[in-house]
């Protein structure tokens, strides 16, 4: 049995001071041993001093909270560090090692300064508790730290990557993007950071990696290495191996797609890209100036440099010869002229040829090659719709003439006895008084009719635009006549279908200067057309 007192005691205790109590079992009996002689000490005092039943009952009270709670009070020896002292010393050798290649300077410092924090209280007396507390403390700051080497080593990677990253590999813009996302998240990450944050920014960068490396496709690499050939080509031509308004045209050309290159682009746009890069470079490379091998490729030719004489000489391989010819006398009568020798294109002669005046040569089949080319430079007095510059049988092979609106105008048969009429669709193109470089080509396999103007192309017929189609093989209607420079036809020609419908004013023939004509047996290229422009030019 309790004693009256204890039972007094837990009686009018609250609840939560009745368990610490129960709990101190071990302690309680020697309390109430205490508590039993302190007891009959009170009585006999109250007895003694006939102190009121109200006053004994406080004493008695005041007495059994001192003796239980101070029994119950638990000894607060001395705590061990051991294992916080070993932490402490693997963390300074953490600190001392660690460095921004795993870790941000803020986290070092962060860690350094709770370390710091962790051995000035070590230093002092701590129960185990305290101990405890602190040993937690260093921990988490151990792992608070270990927490950014993801992060770290992030930042580490995408910096190699950005810094071997050039447009040869990827777009300008996406160099620029992805270097904008890393300064970003390393100059989030030089401060204070939580798991959050660190795992937010991980993301971030990661996100940013992979699309960065989803620009650096082999297509891509095609196109910047297309384009640094193009650089190549552009930078090494000079004039007057290319045109220097191509040499322009072509360098312009190279930055716009540069410009374009280093924009996002996809896939299909990049391939879009390289294709239209090569057929600019292919285009350039055409313009080069190539010598042509007239051996092989020029039928007939004429510099007119004789300056004297009633003849022209081709300096073909066979020698074609020009004979000239008085105007049509039934059409003009006495007004009616002969070719003269004039001033050249550059230097040397020309023929001027005004009233029928004309020049014959003999047909051979070089005149009707499968491939033609007709390059010719004019100096006209004046424009009209018959200047007759040469003919073939006229349309009934082929002729070239110039317009009254300065336009060059190529007729011919096809071999399916069809006519194509066609010029170059530019008012203009030929000036009166002054030289014109004129070329004309007709593509049998491209199925192609082109006009140059002075070097560059102004015009492309095809089968699909104009029905080009192969050059006749045959003359008939009439039979192979000369190869007439100057005028539509001969003389008897002339008189034999000409007559009931012609007449001065429509009769076809040149009023003006002609030099350096030659006949091709290929379809010239660009780049031919602009050589032979670039060394005939004044």
């Amino acid at each position: 049995m309790f004693h009256p007192c204890v039972i007094l005691v837990l009686l009018i205790l609250p609840n939560k001071l009745i368990f610490p109590i129960l709990f101190c079992s071990f302690r309680l009996k020697i309390a109430f041993l205490k508590l039993k002689i302190i007891y009959t000490h009170v009585t006999n005092i109250i007895k003694m001093k006939k102190i009121t039943q109200t006053q004994s009952f406080l004493m008695l009270l005041l007495v059994s909270f001192l003796l239980v709670f101070g029994s119950c009070k638990k000894d607060t020896p001395e705590g061990d560090k051991t294992s916080l002292t070993t932490l402490i010393a693997n963390s300074d050798n953490l600190a001392a090692s660690a460095t921004t290649d795993k870790y941000t300077e803020a986290a070092i410092r962060d860690f350094k300064v709770s370390l710091l924090s962790v051995k000035t209280a070590a230093a002092g007396s701590l129960t185990q508790p305290q101990v405890d507390e602190l040993f937690q403390q260093l921990t988490l700051a151990w792992i608070t730290l270990e927490s950014y080497v993801p992060l770290v080593t992030l930042i580490n990677q995408a910096e190699d990557l950005a810094t071997a990253a050039n447009t040869m590999q990827y777009p300008q813009m996406a160099i620029d993007n992805f270097n904008t996302v890393l300064l970003s998240v390393k100059t989030a990450a030089a401060v204070t950071l939580t798991a959050t944050q660190i795992d937010t920014l991980v993301a971030q960068l990661t996100e940013a990696i992979t699309k960065f490396n989803e620009y650096g496709t082999d297509v891509y690499r095609q196109l910047a290495s297309l384009l640094i050939q193009g650089e190549v080509l552009a930078g090494s031509a000079t004039a007057p191996e290319y045109p220097q308004t191509a040499i322009d045209n072509f360098k312009t050309y190279l930055q716009s797609s540069k410009a374009t290159a280093a924009t996002l682009l996809t896939t299909a746009q990049i391939s879009d890209l390289i294709t239209q890069v090569n057929e600019a470079i292919n285009t350039f490379k055409s313009l080069q100036n190539i010598v042509i091998d007239d051996t092989l490729y020029l039928n007939a030719g004429w510099h007119f440099d004789e300056g004297s004489g009633n003849t022209a000489t081709s300096f073909s391989s066979t020698e074609h010869m020009a004979t000239f010819f008085k105007g049509n006398a039934v059409l003009f009568g006495a007004s009616a002229e002969m070719p003269a020798w004039v001033s050249g294109v550059k230097g040397g002669s020309a023929v001027h040829l005004n009233m029928g005046a004309h020049l014959e040569v003999p047909y051979t089949n070089s005149f009707l090659p499968v491939d033609l080319s007709i390059s010719v430079w004019v100096k006209p007095d004046n424009l009209y719709e018959n200047n007759f510059i040469v003919s073939q049988n006229y349309w009934n092979g082929y002729k070239l003439q110039t317009t009254g609106a300065g336009k060059p105008f190529f007729t011919y048969k096809t071999v399916d006895g069809l006519y194509v009429d066609a010029d170059n669709e530019s008012d203009n193109s030929i000036k009166a008084g002054q030289w014109n470089y004129i070329v004309v080509t007709l593509n049998e396999t491209k199925k192609e009719l082109k006009f140059f103007i002075n070097g560059v192309l102004t015009k492309t017929w095809t089968d699909a635009l104009k029905g080009i189609a192969p050059l006749t093989r045959t003359l008939i209607s009439p039979d192979p006549q000369p190869f007439i420079i100057g005028c539509v036809a001969t003389d008897a020609e002339v008189a034999a279908n000409f007559m009931t419908w012609t007449t001065v004013d429509n009769f076809g023939y040149f009023e003006g200067a002609i030099d350096e004509l030659r006949i091709y047996n290929i379809a010239l290229t660009d780049g031919m057309v602009s050589s032979l422009y670039n060394k005939q030019k004044p």
